[in-house]
Formats: C-alpha cells, sequence, structure tokens
C-alpha cells in the first residue's frame, strides 16, 4: 500500500517557480531567434529549454543544427541524467 504525500503550499509553490523560469527564458529567446536563426548559443539555448521541458524531439531538432559543437554533447549529457532521474523516482517506494 502506497501512503500518498499531501501537497503543501509551499511545496506547490517550488513547482511552480521552475516553470515560471523557463516560461521567462523563452519569452527572451524567441524574440532573438527571430532576429537571427541561424545564431549556434541560440540555438544550443533552444535546446537547452526543451530539454528542461522534457521534450527530447523539439531538443533534438534544435542539437542537429549544432552537432560538431561541444555543448551539444554537454546538453546531450543532462538530459541523460535528467531521464535517469525520472526513472529512479518513478520506481522510488
Amino acid at each position: 500500500m502506497r501512503i500518498e504525500a499531501r501537497t503543501t503550499p509551499a511545496r506547490r509553490s517550488c513547482r511552480r517557480r521552475p516553470k515560471a523560469k523557463l516560461k521567462s527564458a523563452f519569452d527572451r529567446l524567441a524574440p532573438a531567434l527571430k532576429a537571427s536563426k541561424d545564431s549556434p548559443d541560440l540555438q544550443l539555448a533552444l535546446a537547452d529549454y526543451y530539454r528542461a521541458q522534457r521534450l527530447p524531439s523539439s531538443m533534438n531538432r534544435y542539437l542537429a543544427n549544432v552537432k560538431d559543437d561541444p555543448r551539444a554533447a554537454l546538453i546531450l549529457g543532462m538530459a541523460a541524467a535528467q531521464e535517469e532521474m525520472g526513472h529512479r523516482r518513478q520506481f522510488h517506494c
């Protein structure tokens, strides 16, 4: 039998903060990307944004444009670690 933890207002607030920061990041990246679509820095920033959103297909779309950049490997590594941590939480009792 699994005991459900009650979500306190403080916990809900902590969960909302990262989402708000991600939205703010996208709001800043979108206009910059329109001005300079081929910028490797912006491609990497968007790939990292989609990694944080746990959207690997979108992340990979932006990483494809900068696959030779060593920072792309870093983002892929962070995505793999993020996925591994998600699996651990899912099966943690």
